[in-house]
């Protein structure tokens, strides 16, 4: 079973704006979407999608959470274990306006005790059959501390553990070293505590694989990168008209897991992730069949050692 934990999820409001952006002045938006969202959300909407069932381990409360648990159950492949808090989830604005897109995310509420002895109580139904997709920022009141027992917890059931959070430095690698990890650039410079990273990423991928099984390094527009302790593979895809951005790498993971999960052919899921991302890309109403047509437009190949030209 492929599980998705989201520790801080929300409900993203999106905001399509078609003419300029007016200051001080009200603007009106064109089209309004609400969405369930927060990263673990989005890798199960999107492993829906591709057919492939999972279960959904969420924090949910007030109004807000009852619109994320609705949302997910309306989804045939998605079973959705609720952890119940009193306060509510978080509300993020997404501003979607020609060629490019805006994000303000909420920090959301704190939540006690309680609510994080239920989601440690989650990780006794996980064995080593299971994959367990741990995403997003950390909700106030679980420390991080508290996200490295999490994780130990995890992989003390010999679990497969993906982890994708903005919040991940070395030290922190270094202790709940986890099977997986999907940063993208800017997050791997936050990672290393780096200004700037280097145009081969040869040391960075190196230095970061001393803790970490596999990365799929999410490169934008210019593809991916996957790497273990056997193998380095190059993905890239042709030139695409993006609409929405925000998500791109939660679709990337989720293609990624959801393909090796059936087929064990890591060309395949890279291939598959790289698609789900290009689709997601797109638009907002991301398909099966959208994302079959951009499996043809994927390349996977083999790049020399860790030294991955950009």
């Amino acid at each position: 079973m492929i599980y998705t934990v989201t520790l801080n999820p929300a409900v993203d409001v999106y905001f399509t704006i078609n003419k300029p952006l007016q200051e001080i002045e009200v603007n009106r938006a064109d089209s309004q979407v609400m969405k369930a969202a927060g990263k673990g959300i989005n890798c199960s909407l999107l492993l829906d999608t591709l057919l492939i069932p999972s279960t959904a381990i969420a924090l949910l409360g007030g109004f807000s959470g009852a619109f994320i648990k609705a949302q997910l159950q309306e989804k045939k492949l998605i079973n959705v274990f609720e952890i119940m808090m009193k306060a509510e989830n978080r509300i993020n604005m997404k501003l979607l306006q020609k060629d490019t897109s805006f994000s303000v995310n909420a920090s959301g509420s704190p939540i006690d005790e309680t609510v994080i002895k239920a989601l440690f109580g989650c990780t006794e139904r996980f064995t080593a059959d299971d994959i367990v997709l741990l995403s997003g920022s950390l909700i106030p009141g679980f420390s991080e501390a508290d996200y490295i027992e999490l994780c130990r917890s995890i992989k003390a059931k010999q679990a497969f553990l993906a982890v994708d959070t903005e919040m991940l430095s070395l030290s922190l690698l270094k202790k709940i070293q986890p099977d997986l990890i999907k940063p993208n650039l800017y997050e791997l410079s936050l990672l290393l505590k780096r200004d700037s990273l280097s145009e081969s990423l040869h040391d960075e991928l190196r230095e970061v694989m001393q803790y970490t099984r596999c990365v799929l390094l999410s490169l934008g527009a210019e593809g991916a990168v996957f790497c273990n302790h056997d193998t380095t593979l190059r993905i890239t895809q042709q030139p695409i008209q993006a609409k929405n951005t925000v998500g791109c790498g939660d679709a990337l993971l989720a293609g990624f897991i959801g393909e090796y999960a059936k087929t064990h052919s890591l060309s395949a899921a890279l291939a598959m992730g790289a698609a789900c991302a290009c689709a997601h890309a797109e638009g907002n109403d991301t398909s099966l069949d959208l994302i079959k047509s951009y499996l043809p437009k994927i390349t996977v190949t083999p790049a020399e050692s860790l030294n991955c030209q950009l």
